[in-house]
């Protein structure tokens, strides 16, 4: 039967929603959408499909580019070293100073105009040079710190030489064992960039020999070239190693599809990147001619569909008028039927349901609430007098001067008539509702303008406090009306707390009065004369009569307690 009822319950919600989605203004939107995600999809998966074919094309460029420089520039690198191996061997051999002389005699030296050659002793003096003024003492820390224990290949930071950036390459000369000096070469750095294809590499292209520091020996982007800019090498090898190697360089912010490999026998890397700008260009150019074919073909979709939609769409929009107007007609019943239509506070049946709630909440959170029970004094008079008109005025007054007098979180409520009350929830101390009851004395004690008129009115408030008063909502609302009884039996325009001593009164009180009805009746009452005499004559000058009521179980009833 369970089950049974879930799937009754399930067809009949799928029927709803089916019936929902038929209808002509659910309909056409839906129908236009999904044609427009149908378009606008193909669109994107073609838009897509090209970027990524164009992508991987120029990833597949910097990378076949790559290995064609790396071969230029190991072969260059080689050159270099072997001719600085050469050189070392030969002055080891001979331990002559002249050695580069007769290398150059023979044309065993590359071109002075390719690279300058330079000998020196372990403390930096020139020994010999292809150049002949390089003379006196050219000692290099870094380069000396590095070939001073280790035979391995040395390359210098790019240095300025005039107008030229050049590289220092050199290697530790020996004898014996013992360090005995270098031999450099001093090389153009733009050598290293002079193979650069501006058709390959485009305007923005990379092409780049770069330390193991991250500083680049030599570069060049188009047709300008640099050193000296800074890296970091291992963030650059690690997403040059990535499936999309796109790197953002720091100095010119252009994103680069980028290679990079580490030569193996020198403490270089060399580096070629691809604009992503320009290799997506054609990419670009081919997804806004897609944009705009999709845009056309949206815009006959749209407006074919929506000459059908209109013809649907008002009775539609009267349909939607009336279920709005239904739900404003329901919640006005709603708000009618949990407000007082005078005054727009809550009524009797509304400030009973919260303060049910205020009293859950309270008990939850261990906390004190009060509720203030106002009756306006002389209110009758005023209705006598003024007329029904001016007693609805007031009471509107007294209303809003309640609300601006309250917290948001307090309720003000009129129950009917004349008669208010007040919830303040979450009550720290007993004594803030005395406070708050002065404050509303004063509020109401001030001049009311009626039918053109000045008048003013007083009010008598009786407070109940939970739980001390109580632990229901009508306890608490039958303490607070006793207290407010009190008040005008105290003089009005007071407030009074609720007190046990005020509920025994009230119950002698009602007993009295049930009594009272058949003293009569049962003649109990008795009449007593007492005579007034002139003291200093003593004279009688006449004689007043005194009730007393004899009452059955209580005894004998002062007057001040019947009357």
């Amino acid at each position: 039967m369970k089950f049974r009822k879930i799937r009754q319950l399930a067809r009949a919600s799928f029927k709803h929603w089916l019936d929902r989605l038929v209808e002509a203004h659910l309909l056409f939107p839906l129908t236009t959408l999904f044609l427009l995600c149908i378009i606008w999809g193909t669109a994107a998966y073609i838009i897509l499909l090209d970027r990524n074919t164009a992508e991987r094309a120029a990833i597949f460029s910097s990378r076949e580019l790559l290995e064609t420089y790396e071969a230029q520039a190991v072969r260059r690198l080689h050159e270099i070293d072997q001719t600085l191996k050469f050189i070392k061997y030969t002055y080891e051999l001979k331990h002559d100073r002249n050695v580069l002389r007769e290398l150059g005699d023979k044309a065993l030296l590359p071109s002075d105009m390719l690279f300058a050659v330079t000998l020196t002793d372990e403390t930096g003096n020139v020994l010999a040079s292809t150049q002949p003024h390089e003379r006196g003492n050219i000692y290099d820390a870094s380069l000396f710190d590095v070939v001073r224990t280790e035979d391995t290949l040395y390359v210098s930071p790019p240095r300025r030489a005039g107008s030229d950036w050049k590289l220092l390459f050199g290697r530790r000369l020996a004898e014996n064992g013992r360090f005995s000096g270098t031999v450099t070469a001093t090389i153009d750095a733009a050598y290293f960039v002079s193979g650069y294809q501006n058709s390959k590499l485009g305007q923005q292209g990379l092409l780049g020999i770069l330390g193991r520091d991250g500083v680049f020996k030599a570069a060049r982007i188009g047709d300008n070239f640099f050193v000296g800019e800074a890296v970091d090498f291992d963030d650059v090898m690690a997403q040059a190693s990535t499936k999309t190697p796109l790197l953002m360089s720091p100095w010119d912010s252009v994103a680069r599809y980028t290679a990079v490999h580490e030569l193996n026998d020198f403490p270089l890397a060399v580096i070629v990147g691809l604009s992503q700008e320009e290799q997506l260009a054609d990419s670009q150019g081919r997804m806004w001619g897609t944009i705009l074919r999709a845009m056309l073909t949206s815009i006959v979709v749209v407006m074919f569909l929506n000459l059908l939609h209109r013809a649907n769409k008002q009775r539609a929009l009267n349909r939607q008028y009336e279920r709005e107007a239904a739900m404003e007609h329901a919640a006005r019943v709603e708000y009618l039927a949990y407000h007082d239509g005078l005054t727009a506070l809550p009524n009797r049946s509304l400030f009973s349901k919260l303060l049910a709630q205020g009293i859950a909440q309270a008990k939850r959170n261990n906390r004190q609430m009060a509720i203030l029970f106002l009756d306006l004094d002389h209110f009758k008079q005023i209705n006598d007098t003024l007329g029904h008109e001016a007693g609805d005025q007031l009471l509107q007054e007294v209303a809003r001067r309640l609300r601006e007098g309250l917290r948001e979180s307090d309720t003000v409520a009129r129950l009917g008539g004349d008669e208010f009350v007040v919830l303040l929830p979450e009550l720290e101390e007993i004594k803030f509702a005395g406070v708050v009851a002065e404050k509303i004395l004063k509020a109401i004690a001030k001049p009311f303008i009626l039918m053109e008129q000045e008048f003013r009115v007083t009010t008598s408030i009786g407070i109940s406090i939970y739980p001390k008063d109580g632990l229901d909502e009508e306890t608490l609302k039958k303490h607070a009306d006793i207290a407010m009884y009190q008040a005008k039996g105290e003089g009005k325009n007071h407030y009074h707390f609720y007190s046990e001593q005020l509920n025994i009164h009230s119950l002698e009180r009602l007993t009295l009065e049930s009594s009272l009805r058949h003293a009569l009746e049962r003649s109990e009452f008795q009449l007593h004369y007492q005579a007034k005499r002139d003291t200093r004559t003593g004279a009688i000058t006449g004689m007043e009569a005194l009730l007393r009521w004899q009452h059955p179980h209580l005894g004998m009833v002062e007057p001040m307690k019947f009357i």
